[in-house]
């Protein structure tokens, strides 16, 4: 497995200071968690891409096929080495307790370095 040049926790403080202070706009428009979802993806993104070539960001990722829920909204990894970094799942609201359970699962199964739960509670 390749160690990544990314220090993926000040990646994600970075990319959640730099969409609070230029995108917090976004918070007013109806229906906007896949807005909000994709702005910080973007910049992190931005980070990512600068510091490592090898990373990608994409956006609603399934774990298992079986399940209708994104256990990723973001997910910051590299995909020839199936190293992951970074997963966040964002909501309007509290997570559901299948949420909760998926992600527990996710946590205790994978190898991703940091798992994120964000709601944007506006």
């Amino acid at each position: 497995m390749r160690k990544s040049t990314i220090e993926i926790t000040k990646v994600f403080q970075q990319a959640l200071t730099d969409f609070d202070i230029n995108d917090s706009s976004l918070y007013a428009y109806a229906r906007n968690r896949v807005t909000l979802t994709h702005a910080l993806a973007q910049r992190i993104y931005n980070i990512v891409s600068a510091k490592d070539k090898n990373i990608s960001v994409d956006l609603d990722v399934h774990f298992e096929k079986q399940t209708k829920l994104p256990l990723s909204d973001i997910l910051v990894h590299d995909r020839k080495n199936k190293t992951q970094y970074l997963a966040i799942t964002c909501r309007s609201d509290y997570l559901t307790q299948e949420e909760q359970d998926a992600l527990i699962k996710f946590r205790k199964e994978s190898s991703c370095t940091v798992i994120v739960a964000l709601s944007f509670m506006v």
